[in-house]
Order: C-alpha cells, then sequence, then structure tokens
C-alpha cells in the first residue's frame, strides 16, 4: 500500500467524475388542476340534478347517479391528486407541488356530503315506499 491516492479520477478508482446536479431543461412540472376541475364539475352535476329531479319524483336512477358524483367520484379525485402528487414529488426533482390543491380538494369532498345528502334521502325515500308496497300485499 502507498500513501498515495490512486492516479484515477477519485479515491475508489474510478475514472468518472461525480454526477452533477444540473438545472432542467425547459419548464418544471406542475400540479395538475384536472382533479380539481372534475372534482368541482361533479358538485355542480349534482347540484344540477337535485334541482332537475325534485319534480321528477320518483326516478331512482337519476338519484344514484347524482350520489356516484358527489361524495364517491370527488373523494376519488382527492385521492387521484394525492396520489399523483406523491409519486411525482419522489421521481422528479424538479415537480412543484401544489398543496393548495389538495386542500382545496379536501374541502370539496367534505362538501360534498352536504351536497349528496338531498340524493340520499330521496334513494331512502324511494326504496322504502317500494319495499313498503312490496310487504304490505
Amino acid at each position: 500500500m502507498t500513501a498515495f491516492p490512486p492516479k484515477s479520477g477519485n479515491i475508489f478508482g474510478s475514472s468518472n467524475p461525480a454526477p452533477r446536479i444540473t438545472q432542467p431543461i425547459g419548464e418544471p412540472k406542475k400540479a395538475s388542476l384536472l382533479p380539481l376541475i372534475l372534482a368541482v364539475t361533479l358538485i355542480i352535476l349534482s347540484i344540477l340534478i337535485t334541482l332537475m329531479a325534485g319534480s321528477s319524483g320518483q326516478n331512482l336512477s337519476i338519484y344514484l347517479l347524482g350520489y356516484l358524483a358527489t361524495p364517491l367520484a370527488v373523494g376519488l379525485c382527492m385521492g387521484w391528486d394525492s396520489i399523483d402528487q406523491r409519486k411525482k414529488t419522489k421521481s422528479d426533482p424538479w415537480f412543484i407541488a401544489r398543496s393548495k390543491y389538495s386542500l382545496i380538494l379536501r374541502i370539496l369532498t367534505g362538501a360534498s356530503f352536504l351536497v349528496a345528502l338531498p340524493h340520499i334521502n330521496a334513494i331512502a325515500r324511494i326504496l322504502s315506499t317500494l319495499l313498503a308496497e312490496r310487504f304490505d300485499s
């Protein structure tokens, strides 16, 4: 053994220099606005279904559609945003996470439960009427 470092590029004997962190080529990627837009659209759709189906009365399928739009689909949008931002943060060092998008989606998910209450009430009313008619005879 000698007291001198090896003649190669570094102390481990490799001639390759250490990798350097460089600036990104082009624009850094940002969190997607699509889950937020979809959640707002679903809430508006659910409100419109509530207003329009109020006069139709006994249409179970339209109320089920409204219930699926809120809170289920809005909750899925929140999960989509959370998973998407987490994956991109881990894999892309230049990714710009938007924590406000996640916060807004959490608030919208909570609000979507309130928007779904008329749908839940109508579904329960229709099903209870159908069951009462079936077992009444």
